[in-house]
């Protein structure tokens, strides 16, 4: 024969495979005419009947032309995958899989999953289902897919049914330090409604009875996790809460719960579940499964904090922003919850987020004058559960950030001792911010203490007559234990006028007005050499 009729044959042989013509193809073989080694490339003659989508043609190339089916192409691609790129019909996939030994870094049946092909999913599951040799592990990459990426409620189905002990290994088996569940909670992003009944179908696979109950009702230990790292994606605390308030009865609490979901506080209504929902464990072991999210807890806490403060006595310009009254209320009711907090976790990360929300807030002047402002701050003071004095204290540690001096002034007139007794008064001596907050509302002994000769330009006769007034308060408060006494407590049992009550804790008009007067000031003090430690150098 000679060459030109070699490469027509060769020619036909490859319209009849592409055409999945199997008789014109036994036809062209039992001639003889071409030999086995006489196919150049037996591979591009494999993806010819790949395409062809006839079994018995893929079959038949196979064993007469003996191509390769793991080799691949410059890209990585085998003929197995080009198989799924084009649709092939289940029975050529599986057969090339059964003859493949090729390790692609996307299976089969995870390519067809990617595409949503439900049938031809279904087959190769079914298939998969049957190769006892694989392990559970083997279908890991495949459910996540599934439940991560696509969010196909028939196919996640068909695999918890079709793969028990995948399913099982799925949900409970780690994966860089989080299980399969966690891993759909934390990344799963697609829409709420269908990620709820993807959670439904997984949280099944451990407890199987839960969803028969109506209404359902989860307790907290068994969500916890999964309820936390849903913030990151598609939260799923709003389905919980949702459940949760079928059985909770206390009014407050369900319009606390409904509040703080209306404005997308989500991971504040879970601190309020996890008080105030059941478990099944102690609650000390709630403590430690909550210690070990700690990366995803406080950092998400700061943001709903930050605003929730703001619109309190910052109206917010958003069309479904609360009323300042709203506002009010809910900053009000959440700060008494956390007064009932009773998990150590969660205390200490609503003190850290309000310490958070501290470092970010920027007051202005003209809010020292409002009076939802002050309101405001109370509840602040009342969720970071700790002392005036402290903070006033943290507040003004920094030294070179002066308009820390008005996020200070506003918990002065809840203070006891700093700023109030002579020797409760903690100056540095290069912290120049406080040094001027001492020389500008200390007493006159603490600051010639401390400070140096106060400036009768600041310190006026009014101010002498302050530090008398509160030396007699003091005088009637126990001396045994001065660490745990009230000053605050002592001067309200005290029959004296409103106003000068106000004016003793630096909380009246006349203070506020003082204070503004002489801010002005701090800027330029910050600005003079920080080698030098002056008291107090300019004056209005």
């Amino acid at each position: 024969m000679d060459e030109l009729e070699r490469v027509k044959h060769h020619s036909d042989i490859c319209l009849a495979v592409e055409a999945g013509d199997i008789a014109r193809l036994h036809e062209l073989i039992n001639a003889r005419i071409l030999r086995k080694g006489d196919i150049t490339h037996p591979r591009c003659l494999l993806l010819l009947a790949i395409s062809s989508r006839n079994l018995e043609v893929v079959k038949l190339v196979m064993e007469y032309f003996e191509p390769d089916p793991n080799a691949a192409n410059e890209d990585g691609g085998t003929p197995l995958l080009y198989a799924c790129q084009v649709e092939c019909p289940a029975e050529i996939i599986i057969y090339l899989m059964e003859h493949s030994t090729k390790d692609d870094s996307l299976s089969p049946l995870e390519y067809v999953l990617f595409q949503n092909r439900v049938e031809l999913a279904k087959s190769l599951i079914a298939y998969e289902a049957t190769r006892p040799e694989q392990p559970a592990k083997h279908f890991m990459p495949a459910l996540y897919i599934v439940a991560v990426k696509t969010g196909n409620l028939e196919l996640l189905q068909h695999m918890l049914e079709a793969l028990h002990n995948a399913g099982h290994s799925f949900v409970t088996d780690q994966f860089q330090g989080l299980t399969g569940m966690e891993l759909f909670a934390q990344n799963a992003a697609y829409a709420l409604e269908t990620k709820v009944e993807c959670f439904k179908m997984l949280f099944n696979v451990l407890h199987p009875a839960t969803h028969a109950a109506d209404p359902v009702r989860y307790n907290v230990n068994d969500i916890v996790n999964v309820a936390i790292l849903s913030t990151q994606a598609t939260s799923l605390i709003p389905y919980f809460i949702e459940m949760e308030k079928k059985w909770e009865t206390r009014p407050s609490i369900i319009s606390l719960y409904e509040r703080l979901l209306a404005v997308g506080y989500d991971i504040l209504a879970f601190a309020v579940l996890c008080e105030h929902g059941p478990v099944t464990i102690e609650r000390d072991q709630l403590d430690t499964m909550l210690e070990k999210l700690h990366r995803f807890q406080w950092e998400s806490w700061v943001a709903p904090l930050r605003q929730m403060f703001a619109n309190a006595f910052e109206p917010s310009e958003a069309d479904d922003a609360p009323s300042p009254l709203e506002a009010m209320l809910l900053l009000q009711d959440f700060a008494a919850f956390t007064e009932t907090i009773t998990l150590k976790f969660s205390s200490y990360r609503l003190h850290e987020a309000v310490s958070g929300v501290f470092q970010e807030i920027s007051i202005n002047r003209h809010q020292l004058y409002q009076a939802t402002f002050h309101r405001a701050i109370e509840c602040i003071m009342i969720m970071e559960g700790c002392s005036a004095d402290d903070l006033v204290g943290l507040i003004l540690c920094i030294d070179s950030w002066y308009d820390r001096a008005l996020q200070a002034f506003p918990f002065l007139k809840y203070c006891n001792f700093v700023l109030m007794r002579p020797d409760w008064v903690d100056v540095e001596e290069n912290n120049r911010l406080m040094n001027w907050f001492v020389h500008l509302f200390g007493p006159w002994k603490a600051i010639r203490q401390y400070v140096g000769k106060p400036l009768l330009e600041v310190f006026t006769l009014k101010r002498f007559a302050r530090d008398v007034v509160r030396d007699a308060v003091w005088r009637g408060v126990e001396k045994n234990e001065p660490s745990q006494c009230s000053f605050l407590e002592r001067l309200s049992s005290l029959d004296v006028p409103k106003e000068l009550s106000d004016y003793l804790r630096y909380c009246d008009y006349s203070s506020i007005r003082y204070f503004l007067e002489h801010f002005d000031a701090v800027e330029k003090f910050m600005k003079v050499d920080a080698n030098k430690t002056l008291p107090y150098p300019v004056v209005l």
